[in-house]
């Protein structure tokens, strides 16, 4: 895999300056990978790029030069943009520090499991997967935000030594334990199941959506700060953040 050149996540579309505020729709977000534009809908889960004369219209409004009214259907036909003012979902991007060290490559001494610790990580998993085959991602991901807000207290920085060893002893318990969990493990699922598992210890963390090219896949991973808790440094930066929660 070749290794996409990595930028901090897409600004929101600006609010147009006509008659009608254009912006991007609440499900959607994107960034720059190499050359072109990739974009999410949580909506529908999928990942897509626009047509060539698509894109540069996008960028138009995005570069806040606004495009033709033809465009500008088009874009919203795509359900790409909307005139309608923001709704409920407060799932955008936001800045997220580039990953300077990760948790699982560390060296981290975890006393024994207690089978406590076993039965919260097989719970929050199973739960977790429920809601990934019964509901709509905006709503998992939306849940897993309500969830980690109400419990975990938002911290500026990971720089302090308590709170960066709290979070790699509690992500390393989560992962120790989800081995006893009898069911396959994948990004997504273990990834929203981790920030759960943060949030009821009182840390706060972040889910990353990325994405890479040549050949495009598609991954997230958990990060606070700058410390990236159950990935490697390296296979993070290989990915452009497409969304941050």
């Amino acid at each position: 895999m070749t290794n996409p050149r990595r930028t901090k996540p897409v600004r929101l579309l600006p609010t147009w300056r006509g008659v009608l505020p254009y912006r991007l729709c609440d499900e959607v977000s994107y960034c720059r990978v190499d050359d072109y534009l990739v974009f999410l809908d949580i909506r529908h889960d999928r990942y897509f790029r626009l047509s060539s004369s698509l894109e540069h219209a996008f960028l138009a409004h995005a570069d806040g030069m606004g495009a033709s009214g033809v465009d500008t259907n088009r874009l919203m036909d795509n359900e790409i943009l909307t005139g309608l003012p923001p709704g409920g979902d407060r799932t955008t991007n936001v800045s997220i520090a580039d990953p300077l060290s990760s948790a699982i490559e560390q060296s981290i001494a975890i006393k024994e499991l207690r089978p406590s610790q076993i039965l919260e990580a097989a719970i929050i998993t199973l739960s977790t997967r429920w809601k990934l085959r019964t509901k709509e991602l905006r709503e998992v991901l939306g849940s897993m935000r309500d969830y980690r807000d109400r419990y975990a207290t938002r911290i500026a920085s990971t720089k302090g030594a308590s709170t960066r060893q709290d979070l790699a002893e509690t992500s390393a318990i989560f992962q120790r334990a989800r081995r006893y969990v009898p069911i396959d493990t994948s990004c997504l699922l273990d990834s929203v199941a981790m920030v759960r598992f943060l949030a009821r210890k009182g840390l706060y963390s972040r889910l990353i959506l990325g994405v890479a090219c040549d050949p495009f896949s598609a991954h997230c991973w958990v990060q606070a700060g700058d410390f990236v808790l159950n990935d490697t440094v390296g296979n993070a930066k290989l990915h452009t953040p497409i969304r941050v929660i």
